[in-house]
């Protein structure tokens, strides 16, 4: 385009009231039904890293386990998970303790979270083999056996689930509504050192001078590589 055109291209950085309300969505567990609406043929499971939190007590509970399949606890390494995978002839199951709070209060354990990453990406890869990500209350002891054993003998087309005393959750994607950040609120104290990651640009440089004018000291700057 040529300057004497006077046309413009450009996108205007002017968005409309609320346009960005339809570009963010969180995550939510909305309650089901406790019923299993069907249930699979009797087969035989496996048991995989469970520290003899649930086996037991799985394989003796009132309710059949049915199908075929894997179940492995938070004992099994992320890297064997994969690994008993690209052999498995049966959908393996992920089972942590205390991933998700779907209640105020509940204890969350963060590094359960990998094995969610972890199961969400084996089931892009190989969801022939999938079964599911099964999250318990962080203190469950042996006796959710029995309750993870009445999930099993259904399906519920469910395959990201948490079971909780009051019963079961499934996960769904909702819209967010963003506000408008204020960063004046968020609380500098002097007595704590802030680390500025990618800081050797522009961006960074700007973030540790609003640092020290709040009286954030010290403040270190490492570039990216």
């Amino acid at each position: 385009v040529y300057p004497f055109q006077k046309t413009r291209f450009w996108f205007e950085d002017r968005p409309r009231a609320g346009a960005d309300d339809d570009l963010f969505y969180e995550l939510q567990w909305r309650a089901m039904e406790p019923v299993w609406p069907e249930a699979k043929a009797v087969g035989s499971w496996r048991i995989a890293g469970d520290h003899g939190l649930f086996g037991e007590r799985l394989g003796s509970a009132g309710a059949p386990l049915r199908g075929t399949g894997v179940v492995a606890g938070e004992g099994m390494p992320p890297y064997a998970v994969a690994e008993a995978l690209k052999t498995a002839v049966a959908p393996i199951y992920l089972v942590t303790r205390g991933a998700y709070s779907v209640r105020g209060g509940e204890t969350v354990i963060p590094e359960q979270r990998m094995f969610w990453g972890l199961g969400r990406s084996l089931s892009l890869e190989r969801p022939e083999l999938w079964g599911g990500l099964i999250d318990l209350p962080a203190d469950a002891g042996a006796d959710w056996g029995e309750r993870l054993a009445e999930y099993l003998a259904g399906d519920d087309g469910e395959d990201q689930v948490v079971l909780r005393d009051g019963g079961r959750f499934a996960a769904r994607l909702a819209k967010k509504k963003m506000g408008t950040a204020k960063i004046d609120g968020i609380p500098v104290v002097s007595d704590a050192t802030y680390l500025i990651t990618g800081g050797s640009g522009g961006l960074g440089k700007r973030m540790a001078d609003w640092l020290e004018e709040k009286g954030g000291r010290p403040v270190l700057v490492g570039s990216r590589g």
